[in-house]
């Protein structure tokens, strides 16, 4: 792959950091990106039932193909689920900062592993390591706070270390 494919996640990671961060203040925003979340499980649950049937439709005589049984499965169960979500999100929202927290240290974990592997002859600077050990220390800080009491923090703490961390895979992209 060349270098161009590698700046997709690391730009999608700030975008989604900075989208976080201007958005902290907002009342119930935690409620909101689990809305979302439902949403994108309903929709492409309903696109996936639409396509099957107008395929079945124009085939004739409702000829199924193997896989239409498990497609049609998982879109129903993904669509129900996403249903239930949008239908109880303050359910689902206290569960975001555990959420937030794996998000944070899987990150951190993508950060180093792709570190090592893209400088394999030499070692990276020992400040490219401070972004993922800050997002690990952020995750720690997450998993501790008690759940719904502190929603504008988690949102600020999330956006600020995954801006971080995508401004430090563009940085580190740049220079290697």
């Amino acid at each position: 792959m060349d270098k161009k494919s590698y700046l997709l996640t690391p730009v999608i990671t700030l975008i989604a950091g900075i989208a976080l961060i201007a958005m902290h203040s907002q009342i119930d925003v935690i409620r909101w990106i689990v809305i979302l979340i439902g949403c994108a499980l309903l929709v492409p649950a309903a696109f996936n039932l639409l396509w099957i049937m107008m395929r079945r439709h124009r085939s004739g005589s409702g000829v199924r193909e193997t896989n239409d049984s498990s497609s049609i499965a998982v879109s129903i169960v993904s669509g129900l689920f996403g249903i239930w979500i949008v239908c109880m999100p303050d359910l689902f929202a206290t569960f975001m900062v555990y959420l937030f927290a794996a998000l944070l240290v899987f990150l951190a974990i993508v950060d180093v592993v792709l570190m090592v592997k893209a400088a394999r002859p030499a070692r990276p600077p020992f400040w490219f390591y401070i972004v993922p050990i800050g997002m690990l220390a952020a995750a720690i800080v997450l998993l501790t706070s008690p759940l719904g009491t502190i929603n504008a923090t988690i949102v600020l703490v999330t956006g600020i270390a995954m801006a971080a961390s995508g401004l430090n895979r563009l940085v580190e992209l740049a220079t290697v």
